[in-house]
């Protein structure tokens, strides 16, 4: 295939924000649609190589694994001897194990399966997870293992009937990302089967007749129009790309209908920019070649440097630290690509039989690395007995979830009274499907006609307050309570037997009209929209409550508090602050604003009742048993106890003691 430099320059548009957004730059909130071009470029280029070499007759499934692995394999596994290395000495044993689960991952081509079925309320931050973007890897990795098989059929009679065939596939896997992407969000993040619309988009502008993919571009023609226009397309192409960096956030499903804007940008670069025309000559300079040469190493290294940095020195940096962090990336990127990507491309300079010996004898290196470390469930030698003791503690890792059964935090949360199904999410991945359509009695009915009521609604953010509540509500008061784990409350009309998450707020709403609570508490986990709680205080006065409190987020942590804690514990000088969720802070102040003339319902700020907590993570004393959070974000008994205590059962109380 003949060498497009404004390629290189478009790989340069995707990485360029990737790295932004992944450093913390507001204005390139959508940064993370980076990944969705590199997906079509990808399926572009290996497309192109392929269509090429059939042409030529010298196609060979051997060849194009081997150039496959050559490209991608050599920076990936160097990236990942240095983050092991880097763990060990930084991760503790909680997040070492998870650290080693994702490395095994990542040498079998799986991390995005890894990282969906472990996609769930108790883990640590993104923005902390080394190995996190090796999902996208996965994803190309498994396409390049079976989209090549789609050309060992006789060329010449089916060639003409591809691009149809391919347009029919890109369709079946949009339509289902868009639907998952509703219903089964995680899954429809991670796996092939709803990202493989993107990488095809590229392989149907790679498969499109010449005649129609250079009608615009061609250098013969004399129609200086068709240049023009080739020139306008592929800049629309160009703004399609960037306005979602500026205009998406993480509220933006993906990848759903929002992907189509930036992928079909991409296909309309890929086909309309060239050298004869303003838009290729843009996309040619050599800085945006530069960049683009690097990108590949420059997205393996920028996670890991992140997280790394992100755990040692605190969850937020400031400007300058990143800065330092991107020089750094871009660096590293140029080492990887000067002395280990281009040296591996050719054969003449690394053998086969070399380069194969190399490869798997430092896979197994890796492979027993991981695994020992997730058998010793990260290697916990390392630490002394006491850290070791309070991690142990507070071990809340899948399938066990350890302190969360035996501190009876599940009777604390109220279980019985959620759809969830966490049996399926202790086994690695939980079901949509409802765990029963029916609740324990005493979870939505009251006991007595005389008594008040308090119904506790929402996800896992209103089940923390249950204990709470039932230690310091007065006597002649009931708590009833409909909440699932990961259900953020909104008005639903209809009974589903499909969707947890659905019926939870179904079932909530009509057991909130039969038993006429005397006040509403209802609370979720982050991503308040002022419009929701609205329309929800509207419909519950509708059926005849009388008060709605909404309580919001609670603090939350980027790694998890007793880490947190060990850390204070080795250094006296340590501010817990640093890895404080500052989102969460800034969302609480946004719904403060908003709703400080609020008349109709009652705003508690979890995140201000805390602030007079000691070291920000205690109630009393530096103790592991006085800490309010037992992950990253759920409160514990002692947490939930003191919430009510400083503000909760007052404003649910209040004139109708």
């Amino acid at each position: 295939m003949k060498y497009r430099p404004e390629i290189d320059g478009l790989r340069a548009l995707a990485i360029i924000p990737v790295i932004f957004s992944h450093a913390g730059v507001s204005a390139f909130s959508g940064g993370f649609i980076g990944v969705d071009v590199f997906f079509v470029i990808s399926g572009y280029l290996i497309t192109s190589i392929i269509l090429k070499e059939k042409r030529d007759g010298s196609f060979s499934l051997f060849s194009f694994y081997e150039r496959r692995i050559r490209r991608i394999i050599p920076p990936l596994f160097t990236m990942l001897v240095a983050s092991a290395l880097a763990a060990f000495f930084i991760l503790t044993p909680t997040e070492m194990k998870r650290f080693s689960q994702s490395l095994v991952a990542v040498i079998f081509s799986s991390s995005n399966m890894l990282f969906w079925k472990t996609h769930g309320y108790f883990e640590s931050s993104s923005d902390l997870k080394p190995l996190l973007h090796t999902w996208s890897l996965g994803v190309e990795e498994q396409f390049y293992l079976f989209f090549p098989l789609a050309f060992l059929f006789r060329w010449r009679d089916r060639s003409r009937k591809l691009p149809i065939i391919i347009l029919v596939v890109i369709l079946c896997s949009f339509v289902t990302a868009d639907i998952l992407v509703k219903t089964d969000p995680a899954f429809a993040f991670y796996n092939l089967m709803t990202r493989a619309w993107e990488l095809l988009i590229g392989a149907f502008v790679a498969v499109l007749p010449r005649s129609q993919a250079e009608n615009f571009c061609d250098e013969s023609s004399k129609k200086d129009w068709r240049k023009i226009r080739a020139g306008i397309l592929g800049l629309i192409g160009i703004a399609l790309i960037i306005l979602p960096y500026f205009l998406y956030d993480n509220r933006t499903s993906t990848p759903g209908k929002s992907v189509l804007i930036p992928t079909i940008g991409a296909a309309l670069v890929l086909n309309y920019a060239s050298g004869d025309n303003f838009v290729g000559t843009m996309l040619s300079v050599s800085p945006l070649r530069w960049i683009g040469l690097l990108s590949y190493s420059a997205y393996l290294w920028h996670q890991p440097i992140f997280a790394f940095a992100r755990y040692t020195l605190g969850s937020y940096l400031n400007a300058g630290v990143f800065c330092l962090l991107i020089i750094l990336v871009f660096v590293v990127a140029y080492l990887s690509y000067r002395y280990i990507e281009k040296p591996w491309r050719n054969q003449a300079v690394i053998g086969r039989r070399k380069g194969a010996v190399y490869l798997i004898g430092l896979a197994s290196v890796l492979f027993v690395f991981g695994v020992g470390g997730h058998v010793t469930k990260g290697y916990p030698g390392r630490l002394s007995s006491k850290e070791r003791e309070i991690l142990s503690h507070f071990d809340n890792s899948l399938p066990e979830m350890k302190y969360y059964y035996s501190n009876k935090i599940d009777i604390a949360f109220r279980d019985d009274c959620s759809f969830y199904n966490n049996l399926a999410h202790r086994n690695g991945g939980a079901t949509l499907m409802p765990l029963s359509t029916n609740l324990s009695v005493d979870c939505f009915s009251r006991k007595s006609l005389n008594s008040k009521v308090v119904f506790v609604w929402g996800d896992s953010h209103a089940q923390h307050l249950h204990s709470g509540l039932k230690k310091n509500m007065p006597a002649d008061w009931e708590i009833l309570q409909v909440a699932s784990q990961d259900c953020h409350p909104r008005i639903v009309s209809e009974p589903s037997i499909e969707n947890y998450c659905e019926h939870s707020n179904w079932f909530a709403l009509t057991c909130i009209r039969n038993s006429r609570p005397n006040v509403v508490v209802v609370s979720q986990d982050r991503n308040f929209s002022v419009d929701n709680m609205n329309a929800i205080y509207a419909e519950l006065r509708k059926v005849g409550v009388g008060r709605v409190v909404f309580v919001g987020p609670s603090p939350r942590f980027l790694i998890p508090v007793p880490e947190v804690f060990l850390k204070t514990l080795n250094n006296d000088m340590f501010d817990p602050r640093k890895f404080i969720d500052e989102k969460i802070l800034d969302e609480d102040l946004f719904l403060k604003t908003v709703l400080q003339t609020n008349k109709t319902y009652r705003y508690v700020s979890a995140v201000d009742c805390f602030k007079g907590v000691s070291d920000v993570i205690f109630v009393g004393s530096n103790a592991p048993d006085n800490l309010i959070i037992f992950d990253t974000n759920h409160l514990t008994p002692i947490g939930s106890d003191y919430l009510a205590k400083r503000a909760l059962v007052e404003e649910i109380t209040v004139g109708l003691e």
